[in-house]
């Protein structure tokens, strides 16, 4: 079975241009006011270092379990740099896990304005518009994520997000669109079986019991 694909967007916190991310130094603050004083350009890279070294502090604190120190640190890197698309990410999953759910809400539609081929964060999106029971809503950001060419090559991602679609569609009486996602998610798995066990993203049973689901709802459509 998939590993549960709630999780997904936690991946973020084993990025890893972490590494580079924290051999930038941090400026202090008042030097930082004078760079951007004397000029603005520079006053905006000193920013984005700033929210750099944030960023990966924050990853780390993350990781730590330290979620509050972590949501500090990314709020205001996000003040320093409105336009880093992975501070905006990552802090959706660290608002979820406080039960901060609009501002989870907020952050994803600020992330994908920024990158809207961001299949993860459409599926985040997605699922907290389900727990909203917004369903047509709903329906569109699960369709956007299984739409998204960076799925291109992570087939284990594609069958779940359109199996996932096929059920909302399923839900809402759809039913061509529903066998039309079951068939989706089937083939991926299908066609990408031997690599999918082979790189140890799912047991071989795992898979069949994978298979088995989508054939199920696929034969009830």
């Amino acid at each position: 079975m998939l590993q549960s694909f709630r999780l997904l967007w936690l991946s973020l916190l084993t990025i890893p241009l972490l590494g580079a991310v924290l051999k930038v130094q941090e400026l202090p603050d008042d030097q930082l006011k004078t760079v951007s004083a004397q000029d603005p350009a520079n006053g905006q890279k000193a920013d984005r270092r700033q929210a750099r070294v944030l960023y990966g502090a924050a990853l780390l604190n993350a990781r730590n379990k330290r979620l509050l120190e972590a949501v500090c640190q990314l709020e205001e890197a996000w003040k320093l740099d409105p336009a880093a698309a992975p501070v905006a990410r990552a802090l959706v999953p660290l608002y979820l896990a406080l039960g901060r759910t609009q501002d989870a809400l907020t952050f994803s539609r600020k992330t994908l304005a920024l990158d809207p081929d961001d299949f993860e964060t459409w599926y985040s999106y997605a699922r907290q518009l389900k727990d909203l029971a917004t369903t047509k809503e709903t329906m569109e950001s699960m369709a956007r994520a299984a739409s998204c060419p960076s799925l291109k090559d992570r087939p284990h991602e594609l069958a779940q997000i359109t199996y996932d679609l096929g059920v909302l569609y399923e839900e809402s009486s759809n039913l061509p669109k529903a066998l039309a996602a079951f068939r989706q998610a089937e083939t991926s798995l299908l066609e990408h079986r031997q690599t999918l066990v082979d790189s140890g993203q799912v047991t071989d049973n795992q898979l069949h019991a994978e298979l088995a689901r989508t054939l199920e709802r696929k034969a009830q459509a």
